[in-house]
């Protein structure tokens, strides 16, 4: 089982209900402007994203005679799969900024936070790749 670990200072509580260090506030982490922090954070949202379209850039062309539509159809799974990753990074990176957006240092446990949310948005490419791909597989819609 996992333990419970203080959000204020990211220590185990071992069935304690507080932290011991809870009256006092964690210290902001010394050398690191917080705009480095923001940098950083908007740099992996937008590397995601990049990552993200790759699949739809080697979506080749229609053949000779043959519609736009036909090659949006064959590849629907992928775009909506794209569209709705899109959506959902967006909406999480409009979190991001809207809580980051009132504050101006950061301690450890937020440094931490922030790197966990970053994890999860540097991995969406690979669940979007499989809900594109064969998202009717068991389970994929489930992991996504």
């Amino acid at each position: 089982m996992w333990p419970i670990l203080c959000l204020h200072c990211l220590s185990p509580l071992g069935g304690r209900r507080e932290c011991d260090d809870a009256a006092m506030p964690s210290e902001p982490v010394a050398g690191v402007p917080f705009a480095r922090l923001i940098s950083f954070s908007d740099g992996v949202v937008a590397v995601a994203v990049t990552v993200m379209v790759l699949p739809i850039v080697d979506i080749a062309g229609p053949p000779d005679g043959a519609s736009i539509l036909a090659v949006f159809s064959a590849n629907a799974g992928l775009l909506a799969a794209f569209f709705l990753t899109f959506y959902v990074v967006l909406t999480m990176w409009l979190a991001h900024h809207r809580t980051f957006a009132g504050m101006r240092a950061y301690d450890r446990p937020v440094f931490w936070l922030n790197g966990v949310w970053l994890a999860t948005i540097a991995l969406m490419p690979w669940p979007t790749s499989l809900l594109g791909g064969n998202g009717s597989a068991g389970g994929i819609g489930s992991f996504y």
